[in-house]
């Protein structure tokens, strides 16, 4: 086949386009033409723009879908006149028959347009934002922009989050300026924020008329101004209050969304995903169609137009087009009444006065014919440009950012501190105060009461020679410290309240009321706060406490009462310090019981002498004496606790015995009524109304001036001229018992009154900053009371629990070793006791307590070695002279022992120096495995024979005391070197006999006060080498010791197997080896086996005889010096010889 010429597939495409085409052209013509009228000021930016965002909106409209309607636009100049507003109304309704009009803007325009559409139906959309307009009032106007009344909330939200006090609302002087002014008022009111003044501006005003304005806004206090202004009368106002030096520090001005709403928009969480491109075409379009405009920038009034098209081309494609209704009647009819009405009217308008869409603007909802506001945003304007600090809902206040319906459960907020940065006139960060004194030079007119009594709280004179003003007393003392300590200077003068002749001229109700009158800025007085007077007034903060009470003459009473010495302090009282002193009585025991004999004895006697101890230092009459320093100071805290009950209990017991005998002629108020009796008060006081309202027969009322009177009257009594009691305030009261106390007291209930405080004009901003300088002033003085003893005992209950605390920590850090044990809680707590129990001797230096690092140890149940390193004296079995050096610490019985770093011994004696030897070693003295006996043979001679050389060959002899594996070093050599653990002393014979006492080291082992005391030690070592166990070891049990252990053994069992290692059991000799080696033992029992004591690991060597032998030897000497009688010990001298004489036998055996 031939491809088809050119021309031909030309023809083609042809009739392929013009089928295509037929359709679409068919489709617009088919949709319906629906005429809409845009009424606008082409003259002003609001017009320029809003036509501008019109016309883009019905583009954009139709351009997304095909729609059955089609809106024709036909713009009129309003050329911002009324006239020309309803004439181009009436021109679009009656020659182009518009179904809507979109417009106009101005309130005064939209006001006569809103009427024409009632009349033809017509739906009027438009931005007017007045007050004065109502869509409830208007069923066929549209507001397609918030009403300026919502805003009201947002401004008083401001002025409340930065605690403003007072504003001043600034308006032009037409309808829709004072349209806000009542919204403002009523939101103001409820958020405690007065107008003090409002000051109208109408839009024809010269400059000298705003100027003056201005200049009488200065002469004010307010600083805060809402301005309220649309812009061509807001632009000169401003200008001129800059040149009045209005925009400094100190200023704060809050304008209307009437001005703000012409910035730019700024909401980027709003309109930044749709907004930014329509920005650039509009700008674009903008200033093609306003080439003689200069730079104007989309504001917020362009968004809403642009989405009250929309909301109108959607309304209009629902319900369709038709024509007006023409009427029936023609004749005599008016302009207007020829147009018609309008036949889809009533079905258009309730489609736009409810209608909801996510547009520009935000969320445009119109509900009832209005836009609801979705939200405030704040705005700082600085020069040309502003700065967005937050934002204000009506559901959740104000807020930094725009809180959505997702944070529904936020509270409502009103703290400043949610807005962002604000930069103030004057171009600070400092908040205004939003007062300040006025600049015409006034003083603050301070009034003050002239009275001729009390001068104590006010005292006016006059200087003789200028007659200025002198006010003195309490009162003007109290109001002078304010008024300096106020953060700002307020010039004031005082202006006393009298008569031509110097009187007063009135009681202080009419004072009060000269506040009220515009008289006086404050008074200043002696001035009680009460509600009657609070209704003209307000008072500050009470500077002093007051109440009304009643002062009658006092009688003698002889009457004695047998238990007054117990009611200077209270039941509760009593029973805290018993408590307490019991408390640090058991604190005192148990720091001293250890360290101190007086604290030993039997259970009662301790028992008794906690309780001796605790009550005898109310006396100071306790004679035991203590030795621990933190016993000490804990009596020196009861001691102080003692000295300040005491001095109390002395004071109030005083008192008391005076008081006792000083009764009241009348005990209750109502005793005045009832018997009649005259009563007296102050003159000028409110107590005269106070009598009257508790029903007083004011006839029985006498008044005074002076506490002198006071006294004068009370004497005569009612009977003789005088009155039975005086009523008057207790300051006032107080006074006059400062003078006359022997003779007069208080009786009956005390009224509470609310106290003296100043008076100031209702609303004054300097009460709340006078009220904080007196809640200042008031903190800084110095009260002196004695209301409770809780801090008292607090302090020292605290300190008793300290020193427990100290002293238990440092008890259970000493016998950690116990506490880590695998024994039962049960006899952890037993060893415990016991350990506690025993007495320990701090008599020396050197039993102070270790400081010690913990070196590497092994933990195991039966292998009681330790390693530390610490600073110690030492005595070599050589040298035998005292040293200082640091060490390694060595507990026998381990399964490793470390090396000793290399250690140089310099010793004293005599004040000449002396080296006493050099250790030298390094890595580990022995391999993991238990020592083998000749090496515990040999550390056991060589304790023994450092012992000796101890207690016979040193002048004086040296009783170490408390010897026991740790005070042992081992050299490389294995050679035992004996550590000085500070338990020992220097001494004769005969010192160490006269001064020493029973001294208890380390449980097992009951160290006697002489060289006994050393032998039975080196006893308990030498069993503690044999048989591999501790000491403390808690298979003991809680009844039996190591010493009782060894001994009881054998008696139990009657067999040897019962006592070695089960696992050594089967490497015993035969029977006969073992019955000749008890046949040896009768030295301490006849039926012991050496095996049931000895360490089951030494069983293997036991093949060898001589070896047994000595390790027999071994534990009779051993058992000998753990006697229970000191007498039946042998010295060690002859320990020595023992051991040395089988050490020599077991060595010749092997040789042979």
């Amino acid at each position: 086949m031939k491809n088809p010429s050119p021309k031909f597939f030309c023809l083609y495409l042809l009739v392929f386009m013009s089928f295509c085409v037929a359709p679409l052209s068919c489709q617009k013509e088919a949709a319906a033409k629906a005429d809409v009228g845009v009424i606008l000021d082409f003259d002003t930016a609001v017009g320029k723009i809003s036509r501008t965002c019109i016309s883009m909106a019905l583009e954009d409209f139709y351009a997304k879908s095909n729609h059955s309607t089609k809106i024709v636009l036909h713009f009129r100049d309003s050329r911002s006149d009324v006239v020309g507003a309803a004439s181009a109304a009436i021109d679009l309704l009656k020659n182009v028959q518009v179904i809507a009009i979109l417009g106009p803007q101005s309130f005064v325009q939209a006001d006569f347009v809103i009427g024409i559409g009632d009349k033809v139906k017509v739906p009027i959309v438009s931005q007017a934002t007045s007050t004065t307009l109502s869509p409830k009032e208007s069923p066929y106007f549209i507001r397609s922009a918030q009403c300026s009344s919502y805003q009201a909330k947002a401004i008083a939200a401001v002025v409340k989050a930065f605690g403003w006090r007072q504003v001043v609302i600034i308006y032009e002087d037409t309808n829709y300026g004072s349209g806000l002014v009542p919204f403002l008022r009523e939101e103001f009111l409820q958020n405690n924020a007065l107008v003090s003044h409002q000051s109208l501006i109408s839009p024809s005003a010269t400059n000298d008329q705003i100027h003056r304005e201005l200049y009488k806004l200065m002469t004010m206090q307010t600083r805060v101004f809402v301005v309220h202004m649309l812009p061509p009368l807001a632009s000169r106002f401003f200008r001129m209050a800059k040149e009045a030096n209005m925009m400094r520090k100190g200023y704060a001005w809050i304008i209307s969304d009437a001005l703000t709403s012409l910035l730019d928009s700024a909401d980027s969480r709003t309109i930044k995903a749709m907004q930014d491109n329509f920005t650039r075409r509009w700008k674009k379009r903008f200033h093609s169609e306003n080439l003689d405009t200069d730079e104007t920038e989309l504001n917020v009034f362009g968004l809403w137009a642009y989405d009250s098209l929309t909301a109108l081309a959607e309304a209009i494609d629902k319900v369709g087009v038709e024509r007006f209704k023409k009427p029936v009647n023609r004749g005599n009819l008016t302009h207007l009444e020829g147009i018609g009405t309008s036949n889809i009217g009533s079905s258009l308008v309730p489609l736009i006065r409810n209608f909801r869409s996510n547009g520009l603007s935000g969320d445009f909802h119109i509900v009832d014919g209005q836009l609801i506001p979705s939200a405030f945003q704040l705005v700082n304007v600085i020069g040309k440009g502003h700065n967005r600090v937050g934002f204000w809902t009506e559901a959740h206040g104000i807020s930094r950012k725009l809180k959505t319906g997702d944070h529904n459960k936020d509270v409502y907020s009103m703290k400043k501190d949610n807005l962002g940065a604000i930069v103030w006139p004057g171009k600070t960060r400092v908040v205004p105060k939003g007062w300040e004194m006025p600049t015409n030079g006034k003083k603050l007119r301070v009034g003050v009461p002239v009275k001729g009594g009390v001068s104590e709280f006010v005292k006016v004179e006059r200087d003789k020679e200028t007659n200025a003003v002198i006010a003195t007393g309490f009162c003007i003392d109290v109001f002078e410290a304010v008024m300096l300590s106020l953060p700002y200077a307020v010039p004031y003068e005082f202006i006393p309240f009298e008569t031509p002749d110097g009187e007063s001229a009135a009681d202080y109700n009419d004072l009060v009321y000269q506040i009220f009158l515009e008289k006086y800025d404050v008074v200043v007085g002696d001035v009680t706060i009460s509600a009657n007077r609070s209704k003209y007034v307000d008072f500050t903060f009470p500077y002093a406490e007051s109440g009304v009470s009643t002062i009658v003459p006092i009688k003698d009473n002889e009457r004695k009462n047998a238990w007054i010495f117990m009611k200077p302090l209270t039941m509760g009282l009593w029973l805290t310090i018993g408590a307490f002193f019991v408390y640090t009585g058991f604190v005192v025991w148990v720091l001293e019981h250890r360290v101190n004999k007086e604290f030993r004895g039997p259970p009662h006697q301790q028992l008794g002498l906690i309780f001796w101890f605790s009550f005898s230092t109310l006396v100071f009459a306790h004679k035991e004496k203590v030795t621990s320093i933190l016993t000490r100071f804990v009596v020196i805290v009861c001691i102080f606790v003692v000295l300040v009950l005491t001095s109390s209990y002395t004071a109030n017991l005083t008192s008391m015995l005076t008081v006792q005998q000083l009764q009241p002629t009348i005990t209750n108020i109502y005793d005045l009524m009832k018997n009649r009796e005259c009563v007296g008060y102050q003159e000028g006081s409110f107590v005269s109304g106070f009598l009257n309202n508790m029903k007083f027969d004011s006839s029985k009322f006498r008044n005074y001036r002076t506490i002198e009177e006071y006294d004068a009257t009370l004497s005569k009594g009612s009977k003789n001229g005088g009155v039975a009691a005086i009523v008057d305030e207790l300051p006032y009261i107080r006074l006059f018992l400062a003078k006359y106390c022997h003779k007069y007291t208080i009786v009956g209930p005390t009224y509470k009154t609310a106290g003296f405080g100043f008076a100031f004009r209702k609303g004054s901003p300097l009460v709340p900053d006078v009220s904080r300088a007196i809640l200042d002033v008031a903190e800084g003085e110095k009260m002196v009371a004695l209301d409770s003893f809780m801090g008292l005992f607090l302090i020292a209950g605290l300190s008793s629990s300290l020193a427990l605390v100290i002293f238990s920590s440092k008890f259970f850090y000493q016998n950690c070793a116990i506490l880590a044990s695998d024994a039962s809680i049960k006899q952890k707590l037993s060893v415990l006791a016991r350990v506690f129990d025993e007495e320990k001797d701090i008599s020396s230096p050197a039993a102070a307590e270790e400081s010690t690092t913990p070196g590497e140890i092994t933990d195991s149940a039966q292998s009681p070695i330790s390693i530390s390193y610490q600073n110690e004296g030492m005595f070599s079995q050589d040298e035998g002279e005292r040293s200082t050096r640091t060490a390694c610490k060595v507990t026998l019985g381990s399964r490793k022992v470390y090396a000793l770093k290399e250690l140089t011994f310099v010793g004293y004696k005599g004040g000449n120096t002396s080296i006493v030897r050099e250790i030298q070693t390094t890595g580990k003295i022995c391999p993991s495995e238990p020592l083998e006996w000749n090496v515990r043979y040999k550390i056991a001679l060589g304790t023994a024979r450092g012992l000796s050389y101890l207690h016979f060959d040193c002048d004086p002899p040296i009783i170490h005391r408390d010897i026991k594996p740790m005070d042992i070093l081992l050299d490389s050599e294995m050679e035992p070197h004996i550590l000085d653990l500070g338990i020992k002393k220097l001494s004769d014979e005969s010192v160490v006999s006269a001064t020493s006492n029973v001294v208890q080291g380390t449980v097992g082992k009951c160290i006697l006060h002489q060289k006994e005391s050393n032998v039975y030690a080196y006893g308990v070592v030498l069993l503690e080498l044999i048989t591999r166990k501790r000491v403390l070891d808690p298979s003991f049990g809680c009844e039996m010791d190591f010493i009782a252990w060894a001994r009881s053994v054998w008696d139990e069992t009657k067999d040897v197997e019962a006592i070695v290692d089960p696992t050594l059991i089967d490497e015993f000799i035969d029977s006969g080896v073992k019955e000749e080696v008890k046949d040896v033992r009768s030295v301490w029992n006849e039926t012991k086996d050496v095996e049931a004591i000895v360490d089951p690991t030494l069983i293997d060597e036991f093949i060898d005889s001589s070896i047994k032998g000595q390790v027999k030897d071994a534990i009779l000497v051993a058992l000998r010096c753990t006697e229970k009688e000191a007498g039946k010990r042998p010295w060690m001298r002859e320990v020595v010889k023992q051991l040395t004489v089988s050490d020599s036998r077991c060595r010749n055996k092997k040789r042979t």
